[in-house]
């Protein structure tokens, strides 16, 4: 297993997307839990589509799996 290289660009926008990941987690599990109950799916479906670009960037950055 080879890990993508620490500091170059693909690694700072596979970071930005993991975070941009967590927060859109974050709401929508607040969005849940006050019943808004569609807007919760549209942030966990683009919690989805943010890991998908952060494992795009760390296979842009080098990393093998």
């Amino acid at each position: 297993m080879k890990e993508a290289k620490i500091g170059s660009l693909p690694w700072f926008a596979g970071v930005f997307w993991l975070l941009l990941s967590t927060v859109c987690l974050g709401a929508g599990h607040l969005f849940f839990r006050i019943g808004w109950n569609r807007a919760a799916w549209k942030a966990i479906h683009y919690t989805n589509k943010c890991n998908r670009m952060a494992f795009q960037c760390a296979e842009e950055g080098g990393a093998e799996l």
